[in-house]
């Protein structure tokens, strides 16, 4: 029998013979469908508990808010497919998602792969290179969100995500899968111990992982101070409500349209609830020092602020707030600048003023050892 030979060649499209589509978003601008989104953020920044919340969403067909992009709409409820590596399914995830307000007969929890040997299954670990058996669920589920969390724990020992040849094909895989079935791709991922960083440098693993997200969402604690119903924890009646945890996140990229606002969350006995918009940057979640072009922006409006005679650390961080410069920004910029910060007395708040300029202190050193 002849051997048959095998040729190859370029698969090549016309751009002219391809028909333009619009994107479809879960979430208009922050997940989009058939495409692979980021949720990042350090420990205890409720990261987990969002993801659940956009799923309860999905699953009771209740529209998520839409922050100035379009009237939210109610959609038919739809099912979500979760990787869960981290909380427990009973003690967890099922008591959070109850709290939230999801349907749980609409989420399918991906496991293990059950491996037949003779009259036994085995149990082995679920990884997302295994690409036949993810497709399969989402065949018999149709989900219209995934949810990995984390994404790291389900690469297996075999793929190194620090290496972009090793990562990046998985993701290619997972994007390749939520286009076909018309599904979004949510991955949780944590962030870098090292704070040098901006927010597209701080996930752990390659650059790629950020490359190929199509949104990247930061979340972390809220910078913003509570206001006072916050504070007192009681609602427009007045009522007393559950201790809260503030949190926000910001969209560090959005390859697809413009960017939406940073939104706030809080999470309570109660659940989670979404406050709407907040200005807070992606770096001021992360507490980056600024970049060169933003130190600028800060040195030069707290050198012209100080110049009219000294002023509270109150009023500067007041004042900066209100410009988006954060604490730590401002705190930096005054080391740099050498702003001199000394106790305004007993139970007084620290005066910022400018440094004596350099002939007043060499004429106040002449005079005194002269």
């Amino acid at each position: 029998m002849a051997s048959q030979t095998s040729t190859t060649r370029l698969n090549v499209v016309r751009l002219c013979d391809v028909k333009p589509e619009e994107v479809q978003w879960l979430w208009n601008p922050y997940l989009p469908i058939g495409k692979i989104t980021l949720l990042e953020g350090d420990p205890e920044s409720g990261k987990s508990y969002l993801s659940l919340g956009i799923a309860a969403h999905v699953t009771t067909g209740k529209g998520l808010p839409a922050y100035g992009t379009q009237p939210t709409e109610r959609k038919a409820p739809r099912n979500v497919v979760l990787l869960t590596g981290e909380d427990g399914t009973a003690d967890t995830v099922v008591p959070r998602f109850l709290k939230i307000g999801g349907d749980p007969g609409r989420v399918f929890q991906v496991k293990s792969i059950l491996q037949t040997q003779g009259n036994k299954d085995v149990e082995l670990s679920i990884t997302l290179d295994a690409v036949m058996h993810l497709e399969s669920a989402l065949k018999d589920y149709r989900p219209e969100l995934v949810v990995v969390d984390p994404f790291q724990s389900f690469l297996g020992s075999h793929v190194d995500m620090h290496r972009a040849n090793e990562i990046r094909p998985v993701l290619d895989g997972l994007a390749k899968l939520g286009a076909k079935h018309n599904c979004a791709f949510l991955l949780i991922r944590h962030l870098k111990k090292d704070t040098s960083g901006g927010a597209n440098y701080r996930g752990l693993g390659s650059i790629d992982i950020y490359a190929a997200a199509r949104s990247v969402l930061l979340a972390g604690k809220n910078p913003l101070p509570a206001k006072v119903a916050e504070m007192l924890r009681t609602d427009a009646t007045g009522k007393l409500q559950d201790e809260q945890t503030r949190c926000v996140f910001a969209q560090s990229k959005c390859s697809l349209t413009k960017s939406g606002p940073t939104i706030s969350y809080d999470i309570s006995e109660s659940g989670l609830t979404l406050n709407g918009p907040v200005s807070v940057t992606p770096d001021d979640i992360l507490q980056v020092v600024p970049k060169l072009s933003q130190r600028d922006d800060i040195e030069d409006w707290l050198s012209k602020f100080l110049t009219g005679g000294q002023k509270t650390a109150k009023e500067v961080k007041q004042a900066g707030k209100v410009l988006g410069f954060s604490e730590r920004q401002l705190s930096n910029t005054a080391e740099r600048l050498g702003i001199l910060r000394k106790p305004g007395g007993f139970g007084k708040d620290w005066l910022w003023s400018l440094p004596a300029p350099e002939k007043e202190e060499t004429a106040a050193l002449s005079e005194r050892f002269a």
